[in-house]
């Protein structure tokens, strides 16, 4: 991911998608140190240990969205 992320010159990026482009409707937040991989589950389940687990994050807002009736 480190060298994917180069081709964004410097722009927030995850490394494979830059962060403006993975905005839709009211952003809360986006400032975990989490990369592509992480997102996606794509290294079976071995994520930054010091950052948020990615499930968690995805928990948090389908129960953010259940509340509101979403």
């Amino acid at each position: 991911m480190a060298l994917t992320s180069l081709a964004f010159s410097g722009e927030k990026n995850d490394g494979l998608v830059a962060s403006c482009s993975s905005h839709l409707g009211k952003v809360i937040r986006d400032d975990f140190a989490m990369n592509h991989a992480d997102e996606i589950n794509q290294s079976v389940g071995i994520v930054n240990l010091f950052e948020t687990n990615p499930v968690t994050v995805f928990r948090q807002h389908a129960n953010r969205l259940a509340n509101m009736g979403l």
